[in-house]
């Protein structure tokens, strides 16, 4: 932290002042045993010309120099010629260093250099009874910032947990509520194809499709199971074909729909297209085109899906559209119609809470959504949903 780094700066220029030395510097070993020093002498930053400068060191380039040695053999090393060094480096007269030891375990390192005159035992002693002092302080500084690194880390996890539980639960409970209209629709068309015994391959095609939506129900419900017994709570984006997904939901939605006239046509330059997502993509374009569907009332529905990549917030992303032919959205309802505490979502229908739903999911991905008028102006002539979602994880 800031005040770490201003106290080591702090016991560094006691040290330079009490030893007499020009530079000098002042690390600690993380858990990955580089060797950060967050407090060099100003002159040492500013004289130093070598290309790459930096304040961590990793273990293959500190372990075979001096800092190595003192660390191998846990004690004081004293020089007192020229060091040879590479070019840019500032110049090393003579060299002091001295392990930060706790518990016998080296835990960081002081060096000095470019005193007036030779380094003796009296400053190895000096110097070594300062370190002794201190090494519980930074020992215990370390561990407190390992603490705080961990509950951070912890935070964010329930973090990710909690929003992936509440995404979950409308998830599941907007695909199901799916998943029953489409089985009802079925057993309604069954009735009229079995009067008289009459249209048998009808039935049995309705059938199949409630089976279908069975199984899938079936499978949600598996899903919410293991989500809630297992880390895949957790589980992170990766980098997936949309291609398939959207024909998936296509598919879907033309099953669930067969009453209805339903074209959907999809522009796009390429057959596989890739994003940073996760299997929750399938409800987003399954929610979309459902809603493009139940919003239109015209005897023939026009769905056009068109996919490009755009360059945006200094991020690439995979833009997609779902233009329909439907009763479009008002300006003032574009406005609210992705909270989840929308009028229409209350009622469990209609576009608020689906759209609440496909919101939290693009929004995970840190992905975008919103609504535009189809024929700009004229929001009665159909609406064009756009979604971003990028490449590639963004953190």
């Amino acid at each position: 932290t800031s005040s770490d780094d201003k106290l080591y700066g702090e016991v560094l220029s006691v040290l330079l002042k009490a030893l007499q030395s020009k530079f000098g510097t002042f690390g600690y070993f993380d858990e990955q045993e580089n060797l950060v020093q967050p407090s060099l002498t100003r002159e040492i930053w500013d004289q130093c010309e070598m290309d790459q400068k930096n304040i961590i060191f990793p273990k293959n380039v500190w372990s075979n120099g001096i800092w190595g040695r003192i660390v191998r053999e846990n004690k004081s090393v004293l020089v007192n010629n020229q060091f040879k060094v590479p070019k840019g480096h500032v110049q090393v007269e003579n060299f002091l260093g001295s392990p930060i030891s706790f518990h016998n375990n080296v835990i960081g390192i002081v060096s000095l250099a470019n005193k007036n005159a030779d380094y003796n035992i009296s400053d190895i002693a000096m110097l070594e009874s300062i370190v002794e002092y201190i090494s519980p302080i930074l020992y215990a500084r370390r561990e407190r910032d390992k603490l705080e690194k961990k509950q951070e880390e912890s935070n964010k996890q329930l973090k990710t947990a909690f929003k992936q539980v509440s995404l979950f639960k409308d998830f599941l409970t907007h695909d199901i509520n799916n998943i029953f209209n489409n089985i009802r629709s079925s057993v309604e068309l069954c009735k009229i194809f079995s009067s008289g015994f009459k249209n048998m391959d009808n039935v049995n095609e309705q059938f199949d499709i409630m089976n279908g939506q069975i199984n899938r129900g079936v499978k949600l419900i598996s899903n919410a199971r293991k989500l809630s017994q297992s880390d895949e709570l957790l589980k992170p984006t990766k980098s997936i074909n949309l291609c398939i997904y959207l024909k998936e939901a296509i598919d879907f939605v033309h099953k669930g729909f067969q009453d209805r006239e339903v074209n959907i046509n999809v522009t796009s330059r390429e057959e596989k297209i890739f994003v940073y997502a996760n299997e929750f993509l399938l409800d987003v374009f399954e929610n979309l085109l459902i809603n493009a569907i139940l919003h239109n009332m015209n005897s023939i529905i026009d769905i056009f899906v068109n996919i490009t990549e755009v360059f945006e917030d200094s991020q690439i992303y995979i833009k997609i559209e779902f233009k329909d032919n439907g009763i479009g959205i008002s300006d003032k309802r574009k406005e609210w119609i992705f909270k989840p505490d929308s009028l229409e979502s209350k009622k469990g229908k209609g576009m608020g809470f689906g759209l609440s739903l496909v919101k939290k999911i693009l929004e995970f991905y840190n992905g975008k959504i919103w609504v535009e008028d189809r024929i700009k102006g004229d929001n009665s002539q159909g609406s064009n949903f756009v979604i971003l979602i990028p490449i590639k994880d963004i953190q």
